[in-house]
């Protein structure tokens, strides 16, 4: 009876210590967890043969318990003792509001132990609307590479960032994303302090592709009477002459660029001599137009004035394109008519050059001055 005591004794006493220690447990069908007891304080997490435990000493590769079980499992035991992202390889590019195609980053990794892993799919931050993910599959023994593929459309341009979690190791992927904009010349003068947004329109009669607004135009017109958009002497660049508050000069100029932001007043060319050969496609040495556009030629115009509803400016406006009547500059004194719509073409014909010119009445292609100063509607290329 004595020795009965005795050992019921001994049980109390080690169930009533249980209360105060930390244990570990064994689960049915879930191996080895940790049981929390009073005053515990765990700081992180990592997954152990493929279970979630709790580590007191801080060095779990998991904040979170979440997050461990998000990433543990018995196929997960691989673990790596280093990953750099500032030395991934990249392939592809990524462009604003352009969906990723064939845009890979092969991200290096050390001390590999040879065991699986459950891949990992991270969405970007910063720029949004991209996600890196890289396939199930095992680490190498040693050193080796994990090969993100990249999905999506990123919002902006900018830096697209990737925060890494894999193998117990974590580092941010960052790959640029470039803006969708073209660019403008070198140099460029916009008048408005800010560059024409390009924004393609396309006129399905012709199949011809088109910026929606008149260089120098802050918006899609909305009515046909707008006389928004820069007034260009034909071939010159975009120096600044084509503002409609530009000074003017009456000296002529005897090269491609003037040097000054001056409209030139002149009987006929405001360059002498002459050179008929500076807005003929994209790389024409004053092609005001941002990369990949150019100045239309006289059949590309003529084809969409015989596309609209009505020869004249009602039918100019009703187009696709929404041309106006933005008006002209006069090269023999630099004051302005407002009844017209003119638009130049690359297309020179003797000492002039050819322009789109419409009015309520009427509309047609003609030779004129290029001391005149037009609107300019670029056409891609």
């Amino acid at each position: 009876m004595k020795k009965l005591i005795i050992l019921f004794s001994s049980i109390v006493v080690v169930l009533g210590c249980r209360k105060d220690l930390d244990l570990l447990e064994e689960q049915p069908g879930q191996g080895v967890v940790f049981v929390s007891g009073e005053g515990s304080n765990p700081i992180s997490w990592d997954c152990i043969s493929g279970n979630c435990m709790e580590m007191e000493d801080g060095n779990g590769s998991f904040a979170t318990q979440s997050e461990c079980e998000a990433n543990c499992s018995e196929n997960n035991t691989g673990t790596i003792t280093a990953i750099s992202c500032d030395n991934a390889t990249n392939a592809g590019t990524l462009t604003e509001g352009q969906t990723a195609s064939g845009v890979t980053s092969s991200v290096p990794y050390t001390g590999g132990n040879g065991e699986g892993h459950n891949g990992q799919t991270v969405n970007s931050i910063d720029v949004t609307g991209l996600t890196a993910t890289v396939a199930a599959g095992s680490f190498a023994y040693g050193n080796g590479n994990l090969t993100y593929t990249i999905t999506g459309s990123p919002n902006s341009a900018g830096n697209a960032s990737f925060a890494l979690n894999i193998g117990g190791r974590n580092c941010t992927l960052v790959r640029t994303v470039s803006s969708a904009q073209p660019q403008y010349p070198s140099g460029t003068v916009h008048c408005s302090g800010t560059p024409t947004l390009v924004i393609d329109v396309t006129n399905p009669t012709t199949g011809k592709i088109w910026m929606d607004r008149n260089l120098g135009a802050s918006q899609v017109a909305t009515a046909s009477t707008n006389n928004s958009g820069d007034l260009y002497q034909w071939g010159r660049g975009a120096d600044g002459h084509q503002c409609r508050n530009s000074s003017t000069t009456n000296v002529v100029s005897n090269s491609n660029q003037p040097g000054h932001n001056d409209f030139i007043i002149a009987p006929d060319d405001w360059r002498s001599p002459p050179n008929d050969n500076l807005w003929q496609g994209v790389e024409g040495v004053n092609n005001p137009c941002p990369s990949g556009y150019r100045l239309p030629t006289e059949a590309e115009l003529n084809d969409e004035r015989v596309s609209w509803s009505s020869n004249n400016s009602t039918g100019a406006f009703a187009s696709p394109l929404k041309l106006t009547l933005a008006g002209f500059r006069r090269g023999s004194d630099g004051s302005f008519d407002t009844q017209f719509g003119t638009y130049w073409s690359s297309t020179v014909s003797g000492f002039f050059s050819i322009r789109l010119s419409f009015r309520a009445s009427t509309a047609s292609v003609s030779t004129t001055y290029r001391t005149t100063g037009h609107s300019v509607r670029c056409i891609k290329d």
